[in-house]
């Protein structure tokens, strides 16, 4: 038997699917990934909105789905499943859903905790090529004060990591070895901190700043705006006139 998901040739009755058209999910729907063997990834959740990208090809249809956290995630549905969800009432007011963009099943990628260092490197690699998820890597020192606030205040915080359990996170200190110092290279890395995203495999790095001075104290973004940023939104601007995690102003040089 193989491996994914089984192709269906049938035409199924019900709802005639068009490119560009929208519907909610009326319970929870299978999305598979959109390169063969198209194993399953996760679920839709119970009323999302799905947004129909092509008609129907070999009993599959490929859609789009803006998350909560800004996020966009495409898959390929069954055309069954589609079929049976109705219409979305008005794109300018869709229905709650939850934080993550797909909800995590067995083969979907989940964890909250760090890699570290060459071999973490390594390890989130393998990952990434396996789930293509984003990869966030977090370049530090120790003796470095705005990476020890970030990684207290945002990186290492329960909440924020329950909410980038589906992103592939690694910290490297370059100073660990020859290695790290290979690895931060090949990023090419500048100062401390610094925060990397990257969103498929082998695509380029994006740098992200999660940490700022702002009226003489450090900040952090929140968890909600860090996830923009990490998604590929941009929410620093903002942030200079808002609150975020704050630290009493630095001793003069």
């Amino acid at each position: 038997m193989k491996r994914g998901l089984v192709i269906l040739g049938v035409v199924l009755a019900g709802t005639v699917l068009r490119a560009e058209m929208s519907i909610v999910a009326p319970r929870d729907i299978p999305a598979y990934s959109l390169s063969p063997p198209h194993e399953q990834r996760g679920l839709f959740p119970k009323g999302a909105t799905l947004r129909v990208l092509d008609g129907e090809v070999n009993g599959l249809v490929r859609v789009r789905f803006l998350a909560p956290s800004g996020r966009v995630v495409e898959a390929l549905c069954q055309s069954r499943d589609v079929r049976s969800s109705g219409p979305a009432a008005s794109a300018a007011s869709p229905p709650a859903v939850s934080a993550s963009a797909i909800r995590p099943t067995g083969s979907f990628y989940s964890e909250p905790e760090w890699l570290e260092d060459a071999e973490g490197h390594k390890r989130a690699a393998a990952l990434q090529s396996k789930y293509d998820n984003q990869m966030l890597i977090f370049f530090y020192a120790d003796w470095n004060e705005a990476c020890q606030f970030l990684w207290e205040k945002l990186l290492n915080t329960s909440d924020f990591k329950k909410q980038t359990a589906h992103v592939v996170k690694l910290k490297v200190n370059p100073e660990h070895g020859k290695e790290e110092g290979q690895v931060a290279a090949k990023y090419n890395l500048r100062k401390y901190p610094s925060t990397f995203v990257i969103d498929k495999p082998f695509a380029k790095p994006r740098n992200i700043d999660l940490v700022f001075w702002s009226f003489g104290k450090m900040k952090t973004l929140s968890v909600e705006k860090s996830l923009l940023e990490i998604a590929g939104g941009t929410a620093t601007q903002q942030v200079q006139q808002a609150g975020g995690v704050t630290n009493e102003p630095a001793p003069a040089d």
